[in-house]
Parts: structure tokens; sequence; C-alpha cells
């Protein structure tokens, strides 16, 4: 036997000769409790800003919406769903909300995002799928301020004569805190604005009554698609 054979030897010796320590349900626990760690972060699920902000939208209204698609304009942006709820405030009232609008980018958009909501008294359906064809089309254009107007260039459905929107408030919510500020996990925080429909020759009216005096007007209707028109 050699020098090198006898080390050996005596090392083997020295090993049998220390107590014995069954490290095995250690590295049980311990794959154990990696595999749960990892487990339940492969399937905890996350929710993304979409479903926060439908979530949020749900929880005030107690209901379940149709979605619809608007194929982006933009190939840079993803396309805006429209969300919408039937005989919602009142039995044959028709409200919708967009979301996509806020995933583009406009340099008035400071303190948060918008999307955009409308309510009217239809049973049309164009009107629950105009506002994410608005959001879509004016994305990175309008910043959907409060008093901006806009002209559709067409009627908006075949059941009225309206051309137009103005962007302000939103009237349906009882509580600021549904509409403003909603914190989507986005890392800014949404601020719906509603879209009444107006009628492009109203525009003008606007610009020289002034918001406030054209919002009070005795026949300006905020859900009627059939009003009078303002003239002045």
């Amino acid at each position: 036997m050699g020098i090198h054979d006898q080390k050996v030897e005596i090392l083997f010796y020295f090993l049998l000769k220390l107590p014995y320590i069954d490290v095995r349900p250690a590295i049980r626990s311990g794959v154990k409790n990696g595999n749960e760690k990892m487990f339940k972060k492969l399937f905890q699920k996350q929710t993304t800003p979409a479903e926060r902000y439908l979530n949020h939208l749900n929880s005030v209204f107690k209901k379940t919406p149709l979605l619809f698609k608007e194929d982006s304009l933009d190939e840079d942006l993803p396309d805006v769903t429209t969300i919408v709820y039937e005989n919602i405030p009142e039995k044959g009232m028709i409200t919708s909300f967009t979301y996509g609008l806020s995933l583009g980018h406009h340099p008035d958009w400071r303190n948060g995002r918008p999307e955009l909501t409308l309510t009217v008294r239809s049973d049309d359906f164009a009107w629950g799928r105009v506002s994410g064809y608005l959001a879509n089309w004016l994305r990175n254009k309008c910043p959907f301020s409060y008093g901006n107007p806009i002209n559709f260039g067409e009627k908006i459905a075949n059941d009225s004569e309206m051309d137009g929107f103005l962007v302000f408030a939103p009237s349906i919510f009882r509580d600021k805190s549904n509409y403003e500020n909603i914190d989507i996990g986005a890392g800014y925080n949404i601020y719906i604005k509603g879209i009444y429909p107006i009628y492009a020759t109203e525009i003008d009216v606007i610009s020289t009554l002034g918001l406030e005096k054209f919002w009070k007007h005795p026949k300006f209707d905020l859900y009627n698609i059939h009003r009078e028109r303002i003239s002045g």
C-alpha cells in the first residue's frame, strides 16, 4: 500500500467515526418550501391595469358589461376596448366606458390620464360603441379636457341627428372617487371624462355663450338625443 492509499484509508476511517446527521428532512423541507414559493409566484393571479379598471367599474354598477374591441389605428398602441352597460343608470339607457385612450400620450395629461364615458337614453348600440371609436380616432390628438367640443362629422347614430360631442365631468357617479384619481396599477391614475352628444352647429354657440351658460341652458338635456338645437 502506498502513502497515498494510506492517507485515503485514514481519512475514510475518520469520516466513519463522525456522528451521523440525517440532513434529508432539512433538504426535503427546503425543497418543499422552495417549490411552494415558486408555485405561488408562478400561479398567483396578477391583475392587469385593464382588469383593475374593469373591476372598479363593476364594483360601482354591480353588473356584468359587454366588451367590444376597436382595432388600434396606431400600430404602436394596443387596441381600445369599449365597456357597455345596458339599462344603466336607468332602464332604457345605455352607458359605455373606454379603456385604451389612457395608453396614448398628450402633453396636457400631467396629473393623470383620461378614459371616456357616454350615457344616453337609447337602445341603439351605436351609442354604446361610439366612445371607443372616438378614443381610438383621437388618441394622442385630443386632450379631452372639460369644455372641449368635438365635431363628429356625421350622425352618431340612426336614431338621432346629433353629430358632435362636448367633454365635461361625468354625471352618473355619486362619488368623485368613482371617476377621479383611479389607481389601476399602471404608474398613473385614471380620470373618467364624460362625453355628451350635441349638434355640431352648437359648437359656435358654446364659444359665444360660454360653457356654463350652455350647460345650464333650458334646452340642454344630458341624455336626450332628440332635444331641440340650441341656437343662442
